[in-house]
């Protein structure tokens, strides 16, 4: 069954995620304000809608809490996003995804409700989109001059491999900065270190090295 992704705000960076995701299979549901935005990919997703998200009855009418992630991509009105988030969550939606501009932002949206943020350079939103949709994307933290730090989780073929952080990094020109397992945050991972199914990887480079890493994992 595909994934029910919802999209909030359609700027450059909600319209290739809604792309990209309708691209990788999933039934998007593309939302903003401003009409004509959505009537660029009214043909192009699944469902396209007018709303104002920062209203809760709009949420409400939306019946967005069947959806398996909405993600709020409002850009440049920080207000707007602030209540869209804060409406959704005040809704009972779980799995809320939100960009962000700048380290302030990110902190109110984390308070309001957002389970995951990102700060991501517009053309990652479809570099980024099958983590999304296969749920193995945790984290993303942008560091600035195309440089950021991700949280994964492993593919289930590599439980019970071994895992060599040198290896590792001289092939997918990232670095691994831990792993995390249950509880615990293991930081020096010796030659036989072996993963386990539900680890998280810590990793950190260039977001285009980290897109190929996260292809190959």
């Amino acid at each position: 069954m595909a994934k029910q992704i919802a999209v909030i705000g359609l700027g450059r960076f909600g319209e290739s995620l809604c792309r990209e995701l309708i691209a990788q299979g999933a039934d998007v549901l593309a939302i903003d304000i401003n009409e004509p935005a959505v009537q660029r990919l009214a043909n192009d997703v699944t469902q396209a809608a007018i709303a104002d998200t920062t209203d809760r009855q709009a949420i409400d009418e939306l019946d967005l809490r069947n959806y398996d992630c909405v993600f709020v991509a409002i850009g440049g009105d920080m207000k707007s996003s602030i209540l869209t988030t804060l409406s959704l969550a005040e809704a009972g939606i779980e799995k809320i995804w939100a960009k962000c501009r700048d380290d302030y932002h990110e902190r109110v949206l984390r308070k309001v409700g957002a389970s995951h943020v990102i700060n991501p350079e517009s053309s990652m939103g479809a570099r980024f989109s099958r983590y999304i949709l296969t749920n193995r994307l945790f984290d993303f933290l942008d560091l600035g001059d195309n440089l950021s730090i991700i949280e994964v989780e492993v593919d289930p073929k590599l439980d019970g491999k071994p895992f060599n952080t040198q290896v590792f990094k001289g092939k997918y020109k990232v670095s691994v900065l831990a792993t995390k397992r249950d509880a615990e945050l293991i930081t020096r991972m010796e030659n036989d270190f072996c993963l386990k199914q539900g680890d998280l990887l810590v990793l950190s480079g260039n977001n285009r090295d980290l897109y190929s890493a996260l292809t190959k994992l």
